[in-house]
């Protein structure tokens, strides 16, 4: 996350480009700097607490606590909020379901989640299946590998759902989606 005032120049920027909404990942490093402080959030996507931010954040809970009063202050207080989506199966996400005060969608591997797939195929080169949605099911393929990616493909199609979207919109996005450079290079042609 940017810092602050190079964060809303870009935003800036891109009204006066004509862009009406951003898609953004919001590091817990970024919310802690208060970088994204005063910034209106339509939806709060939470995806889960790794171990990859504790040199910030010194505790598992201290980085899990950051994340969710971002998503119970900041985001359930913007003027132009809509909703949150948040992991069914997490033991956060749960607890944002129940104390955020507006539309909260969850996703997971459970059915007993708002958003979830079934008949996955996952493979090496992407996975493919359908997911449930409050909207119906959908047909989806898409070019990143692993579950995780398929709960990130879930979560975005909440956020489209939140936003007024078709949710074919979010899966039409997705499958033209292939991968950040660098951040999936298949490790396997380097081995002999």
């Amino acid at each position: 996350t940017p810092e602050a005032p190079e964060l809303q120049n870009l935003f800036r920027d891109m009204v006066d480009a004509s862009v009406a909404n951003v898609a953004m990942e919001v590091s817990s490093h970024g919310i802690g700097m208060s970088r994204v402080h005063n910034t209106a959030f339509s939806v709060g996507v939470f995806t889960g607490i790794g171990s990859h931010h504790l040199d910030f954040h010194g505790t598992h809970e201290a980085y899990a606590e950051t994340k969710v009063n971002w998503l119970l202050e900041q985001v359930q207080n913007s003027p132009t909020m809509r909703g949150v989506v948040v992991p069914h199966d997490d033991d956060y996400g749960q607890e944002v379901f129940a104390e955020f005060r507006g539309p909260v969608l969850t996703y997971g591997f459970d059915s007993n989640a708002d958003i979830y797939p079934d008949q996955i195929d996952l493979s090496p080169t992407g996975s493919r299946g359908r997911i449930h949605t409050p909207d119906g099911a959908l047909t989806f393929s898409i070019r990143i590998p692993g579950r995780h990616n398929v709960l990130n493909a879930m979560a975005a199609i909440g956020t489209a759902h939140l936003m007024g979207l078709e949710p074919i919109c979010a899966v039409e996005g997705l499958q033209r989606f292939s991968g950040v450079s660098a951040w999936k290079d298949p490790v396997s042609p380097f081995i002999s």
